[in-house]
């Protein structure tokens, strides 16, 4: 007996939601990135500066979210501890 086929978890409108908030967090980073080049010449692009910190807030938040995919979702165990390897190793480069 064939099963039916599957049932697609996301429907359009919490897609075009989740792809509209994605969209205006990369462009609220771009802006931020404007913002401090233009107007903030004594921190623009240094460790105190908005892109240090967006930078340091999004390898965390990869940490974060590999580690969860890993101990809580138990998906491609040796895959996503490598790539926790390679992210924390960005991040504890970039705090030197």
């Amino acid at each position: 007996m064939p099963s039916s086929p599957p049932q697609w978890p996301l429907s359009f409108g919490y897609t075009l939601l989740r792809a509209t908030l994605y969209m205006l967090f990369v462009a609220g980073i771009a802006q931020g990135g404007y913002f401090e080049a233009l107007y903030l010449p004594d921190v623009r692009y240094t460790e105190l500066g908005f892109t240090e910190f967006a930078q340091t807030l999004v390898l965390a938040s990869c940490c974060g979210l590999l580690i969860y995919v890993r101990q809580v979702l138990k998906v491609w165990p040796t895959v996503t501890l490598l790539l926790l390897a390679f992210v924390a190793a960005q991040v504890n480069m970039d705090s030197r």
